[in-house]
């Protein structure tokens, strides 16, 4: 698990794999039609530890 502020969020700053694959599994609306959608993978293995200032 990941805490981080909105605006790091939006900015880029998220530091835990499936929080970052997470934000790049959302469509954008400037992508070229046809353009494939990112997904997480069902065996996607990420680490268990919290990562991030305030972890929880």
């Amino acid at each position: 698990m990941e805490s981080l502020s909105t605006e790091d969020l939006a900015s880029g700053r998220a530091e835990h794999p499936y929080t970052r694959a997470l934000v790049a599994a959302v469509p954008h609306m400037d992508a070229v039609p046809g353009t494939e959608f990112a997904t997480i993978t069902e065996d996607a293995e990420f680490p268990l530890d919290a990562v991030g200032e305030g972890s929880v």
